[in-house]
């Protein structure tokens, strides 16, 4: 397609896209303002841009939404993808049967992806917990992921919604994103190069005049597969300027480089609804009643003043030792009571507030104590019980979110040396990803708990018949436990390892029992012998 349809089919999906996006804005805004007001404003036509510095908190009134946002995004960070703990192992399919050299090589890929994650210049952790604020806020986050190809190291960015506009395909997977980005002169040339930027940018020699770009990244529907160069590769990626309708960039990327995790969302619909927008009625509310209340204070504590209409020299002084003149006999300033009821007003907000910390589910993540003192595995098993509750959420930030960005820091380490050839027995099989956050091996716990109960009863069972073990296969048993409780593969012995040492056992009690009858035959032989020298006497 020449080069000006392919710049204007562009921007009129852009546009689409934007258009289609509009319903959303107005509860975005709203939630901008009272719950997260230092993101970029939603703003249709243009990115929203704010003064740097400048003041955003004006219009609230009442914490409770800004709080509970940060704490149920600081509990996902914790209890998914705490940065000091293991969350994730990359393994593959029946690992219970590898090699020792196998899972080595596993072990490895896994630490050595965790030692990326956590570098400082990555910015994984921040990144993550930006896209969990905003996901619990506004339903959808968006995760950027590239490489740094100077310094030799992944990158994450959050961007901000406000200027991205998602696409799915058939099967409502996320696969495009168009975003808006404003960029000054200098900045344009820095980022593209003069060459590639058009003539009429150039001329202008405000180098501070801003220009609206697109950055379309989609799958790339034309491409020869026999050919691997930027611009062949599966997902395109094209910058244009919006303004003077020219490509300045073309490249691609090997696998979609957003990760948007969504919190929930309807079949026809692209984007997510969080907890902000179930609890938006009540923060709206909640907002509004502790604004009044506040004014209703500042009328007890300060009141208006009535004052006659005659006999006042005005202004009427307020201020502290202050003296205002009146005529005698007529009647003094006295305060008007306006009567308001201050503890109504405070109950019904404490009422609303109570509906925003459910909302957020910060009743699960900081329930109390069933009763002052608790054991072990009763605190365990509470944790376990709330961490259950995250099971929808969680599933669909493993399949939007974490698997992905999993998968493409894989592929992108790969295929930038940082792993070593794999073992003959791995190359054919396909590797997979196993979480063992808390809120992961929670979801797991019921079916280990359930194990471990039946080995019970079953132990129980054999005090009266032993025989009944034998239908217990101990090994499935112990490896799927292991499995379900997320235990290190590093811990576990390898199979031919095992058979090893239970051959050794098998022969040291053959050898036990061997000497054992020796014993017992000599001792029957001396005590036979006895027994003959005592009749001949």
């Amino acid at each position: 397609m020449p080069e000006d349809k392919r710049v204007h089919a562009l921007i009129r999906r852009q546009g689409e896209l934007e258009s289609n996006r509009g319903v959303w804005q107005g509860q975005w805004e709203d939630l901008r303002q009272l719950v997260r007001p230092n993101v970029t404003k939603f703003m249709a036509g243009n990115s929203g841009e704010q003064t740097k510095g400048d003041e955003r908190r004006l219009a609230i009134y009442d914490s409770t939404a800004p709080w509970a946002a940060e704490q149920l995004a600081a509990g996902l960070h914790s209890f998914l993808t705490n940065p000091t703990d293991l969350w994730f192992f990359i393994t593959v399919q029946d690992d219970a049967r590898l090699s020792l050299q196998a899972r080595q090589w596993l072990e490895f890929v896994t630490k050595r992806m965790y030692r990326e994650f956590s570098r400082p210049v990555v910015g994984l952790d921040a990144s993550l917990h930006e896209v969990y604020l905003d996901l619990v806020t506004f339903g959808t986050g968006i995760l950027y992921q590239d490489w740094n190809a100077k310094e030799k190291h992944l990158i994450f960015r959050t961007f901000s919604l406000a200027d991205n506009y998602i696409d799915e395909d058939d099967n409502e997977r996320i696969d495009s994103n168009f975003r808006i980005v404003n960029l000054t002169t200098s900045q344009a040339v820095k980022m593209f190069g003069e060459d590639n930027l058009p003539s009429k940018m150039l001329e202008n020699h405000d180098h501070n005049k801003r220009w609206k770009f697109i950055h379309a990244v989609f799958p790339r529907e034309e491409r020869d597969l026999n050919k691997i160069t930027n611009t062949n590769l599966p997902f395109a990626s094209i910058w244009v300027c919006q303004e003077l309708k020219e490509i300045v960039k073309e490249s691609g990327f090997h696998e979609f480089p957003f990760h948007i995790p969504r919190w929930s969302k309807l079949t026809e619909e692209r984007y997510g609804r969080g907890p902000g927008i179930t609890a938006l009625p009540d923060i709206k509310m909640v907002n509004t009643m502790s604004k009044t209340l506040v004014k209703a204070a500042q009328k007890i504590v300060d009141p208006p003043l009535m004052v006659p209409d005659d006999g006042f020299l005005l202004p009427i002084k307020v201020s502290p030792a202050s003296l205002n003149f009146y005529t005698p006999g007529s009647d003094p300033l006295v305060p008007l009571e306006t009567k308001g009821n201050i503890p109504i007003g405070q109950e019904m907000i404490a009422q609303r507030q109570d509906s925003i910390v459910k909302a957020f589910f910060l009743d699960w993540l900081f329930r109390e104590k069933k009763k002052e003192r608790q054991t072990t595995t009763e605190i365990i098993d509470d944790r376990e019980e709330m961490l259950r509750q995250l099971a929808p959420i969680l599933g669909r930030l493993q399949g939007e979110l974490l698997g992905p960005m999993i998968r493409r820091s894989y592929n992108i380490l790969q295929r930038h040396g940082a792993f070593p050839p794999p073992p003959a027995e791995l190359a054919a099989r396909g590797l997979k990803v196993s979480y063992v956050s808390p809120a992961s091996v929670a979801q797991r716990g019921i079916k280990a708990m359930n194990i471990s109960r039946y080995l019970q009863e079953v132990t129980a069972l054999a005090s009266v018949d032993p025989g009944v073990l034998d239908t217990v296969n101990m090994d499935a048993a112990a490896t799927e436990i292991a499995e379900l409780r997320s235990v290190s593969p590093a811990i576990l012995r390898d199979p031919q390892e095992v058979a090893q040492l239970r051959q050794q056992r098998q022969e040291q009690q053959q050898q036990q029992q061997q000497m054992m009858a020796a014993r017992e035959s000599a001792a029957a032989t001396k005590d036979f012998a006895a027994a003959q020298e005592l009749s001949r006497r």
